[in-house]
């Protein structure tokens, strides 16, 4: 999985439709600011989330994309642009 290159967008500033909702979670949900939003970022390490907040983060995704995102799945969302390439895959973009 080439997660910088398939996001790309995330780090370069263009958006499309999936970019944009998780931004909106990330920084108006969390207050995460946008420039710490790069795919490489670990969402525990260097967004600072903790267990909780990560749990807090999934239950968004799921309302925000009208889906379940199954527990083996979350155990690998670890970084932004993991979160990116997997709800991409999921909404079939």
């Amino acid at each position: 999985m080439k997660i910088a290159s398939e996001n790309s967008e995330l780090a370069s500033g263009g958006e499309n439709v999936i970019i944009t909702r998780i931004k909106y979670i990330f920084s108006d949900v969390f207050g995460i600011n946008e420039e710490q939003l790069t795919p490489e970022a670990d969402i525990s390490k260097d967004l600072n989330m903790d267990s909780l907040e990560h749990a807090e983060m999934v239950a968004e995704f799921e309302r925000e994309f009208k889906l379940r995102i199954p527990d083996e799945d979350v155990q690998n969302i670890v970084t932004v642009g993991d979160a990116v390439a997997y709800l991409q895959r999921r909404q079939g973009s």
